[in-house]
């Protein structure tokens, strides 16, 4: 799994998650606890 920084906290272990078998891909970072955003 890649890890990038979140936009909102910065934090360095953002995963990028796969939802579905055609949604987009999203940032979940566990700083934030939250889907922070989905990717452009």
């Amino acid at each position: 799994m890649q890890k990038i920084k979140c936009t909102k906290c910065r934090n360095n272990e953002t995963e990028i998650l796969r939802r579905g078998k055609f949604a987009e891909d999203v940032l979940f970072c566990p700083s934030c606890d939250d889907i922070c955003n989905k990717l452009q």
